[in-house]
């Protein structure tokens, strides 16, 4: 793993630690992968995608960030050790609810700007991601559960790292809400206050204030000494742009001289 972090600690896991973790879901029916944190893995699966991170994922224990009866499978064990966990649907992705299929005539979805659909596509209506069943008569039926609904599946886990070093703490929960990797967030504390330099990729972001108010909330509930996070936001000016400002300055000094002589000899 090459995440570039420090001062991670050996020894059994507990309620609280911070844990960067390798994960893999599957339908325990099928053995079919639907997420994993490995991309050889996803390749291997058909469910590669670019846009999604590959690397281990901050877990604090007992803080609910994925099932519950996983993230206590992780209590007692040691990093490196693999855990299997398979859960009931009640308690993974729920049972499979009928009331969230829907059907929309096609005019609607252009409307909201989705076109061209097929049986088959993931598409996202308004704040849901659903599934189209069916086309028929001009109407569309669409599939807002969980792809998992219904199922069993079977979680795998594999602790990397314990991190104890709160400069790290800080640096994993800002690459977790900025979904950016690790290796390109750094931080470090000083006594009460901790000071985060972001990428460009996390601070351009739309959305960037409500992702650091949620940092913000994570280290207030477990990082109770910090009392002050400092976020860093870098902007390079590129020596192109900045010898084109210096030209156009020069140039209006130019024209700035050439009125004044000007109006020195009209008078």
């Amino acid at each position: 793993m090459n995440s570039g972090m420090s001062n991670a600690r050996e020894g059994e896991i507990k309620e609280g630690d911070f844990v960067l973790v390798n994960v893999r879901v599957a339908d325990a029916e099928t053995g079919r992968v639907y997420m994993t944190t490995i991309e050889e893995e996803a390749r291997e699966a058909g469910i590669y995608s670019p846009d999604d991170l590959y690397e281990p994922m901050l877990i604090v224990v007992g803080e609910g960030r994925i099932f519950k009866r996983a993230e206590e499978s992780m209590v007692g064990r040691r990093v490196g050790e693999e855990i299997e966990v398979e859960l009931e649907p009640k308690d993974a992705f729920g049972e499979y609810d009928p009331d969230k299929e829907k059907i929309f005539p096609i005019s609607r979805l252009r409307k909201a700007g989705i076109k061209d659909v097929a049986v088959g596509d993931i598409i996202r209506y308004g704040d849901e991601r659903g599934i189209v069943r069916s086309i028929s008569g001009g109407r569309v039926r669409i599939d807002f559960n969980h792809p998992l609904a219904g199922r069993r599946i079977r979680v795998w886990l594999r602790p990397e790292a314990i991190l104890t070093d709160p400069a790290e703490m800080v640096r994993a929960l800002v690459a977790r809400y900025f979904d950016v990797p690790l290796d390109r967030v750094s931080a470090r504390v000083d006594g009460e206050v901790a000071e985060v330099e972001l990428p460009p990729a996390a601070y351009t972001r739309r959305d960037a204030f409500v992702r650091k108010i949620r940092v913000m909330s994570a280290v207030m509930r477990w990082l109770k000494d910090l009392k002050r996070v400092r976020f860093v936001e870098e902007f390079e000016v590129p020596e192109e742009e900045a010898e084109v400002s210096e030209r156009e300055e020069g140039a209006g000094e130019v024209e700035a001289e050439a009125s004044s002589e000007a109006a020195s000899e009209e008078a």
